[in-house]
């Protein structure tokens, strides 16, 4: 049938929503070791954005090639960022504590969990920027934090994603297979007009262009 012929629309749809799921699955295996979850989250967005959103490239050659890629420098930052979420985690428990027994220092508690979740929107825009660009570390780290700063519009907007897809996960199970790819997805629209009013072809990496505008060399 013309229908379900390879290139016909309702074929590649098929096609895609079966890589989405394989996806999925991937991205889920390679953040078990904790110290891969950077990596493999990078790697995760890079393939979501040039494969599922763009039709480019194959899935699991591009997600593997990705995260060899992004190994090296996520890594550390991984450690790093499980520290401090670790540490404003069990500050957050003990602020909750005194707070149930009523002392008023307890109420800091907010303050802790609003920490909790920068370092969480910090780290995806540390981890997305590593899957797309050659910079060092430091640099990197930098101009994410200031992309994160000066775009806070699109920062809220990949926090909204993060507990919408969360919560449609925790509503519908089911759904873990696929929500990921499609906050990916979702959040790859304003994230790359971001990095499209920045991006200069050929910038050197750490540059004062790089260090201004958030990001250096394309990969």
């Amino acid at each position: 049938m013309q229908l379900f012929r390879y290139d016909s629309p309702i074929s590649q749809l098929l096609v895609k929503f079966v890589n989405i799921i394989f996806l999925t699955i991937l991205w889920y295996a390679f953040c078990i070791p904790l110290v891969t979850i950077g990596a493999s989250t990078g790697a995760f967005y890079h393939t979501i954005e040039k494969n599922i959103k763009n039709d480019r490239g194959y899935v699991f050659s591009d997600f593997f090639t990705s995260f060899k890629g992004n190994l090296r420098q996520s890594i550390p930052l991984t450690i790093l960022f499980i520290a401090a979420e670790a540490m404003f985690y069990f500050d957050f428990i003990i602020m909750r504590y005194l707070k149930d027994g009523g002392n008023p220092a307890g109420n800091a508690y907010v303050l802790f969990l609003v920490l909790m979740v920068l370092i969480l929107v910090y780290a995806i825009w540390v981890f997305i920027s590593i899957s797309a660009f050659e910079n060092t570390t430091a640099n990197i780290a930098k101009n994410s934090l200031f992309l994160m700063i000066r775009h806070f519009g699109t920062t809220l907007y990949i926090l909204f994603m993060i507990g919408f897809s969360a919560l449609v996960i925790y509503i519908v199970p089911v759904t873990f297979a696929v929500m990921p790819a499609v906050a990916a997805w979702l959040i790859s629209f304003p994230v790359q007009k971001v990095w499209g009013k920045y991006k200069q072809a050929e910038a050197p990496s750490g540059s004062e262009t790089d260090e201004e505008n958030g990001d250096g060399t394309s990969r």
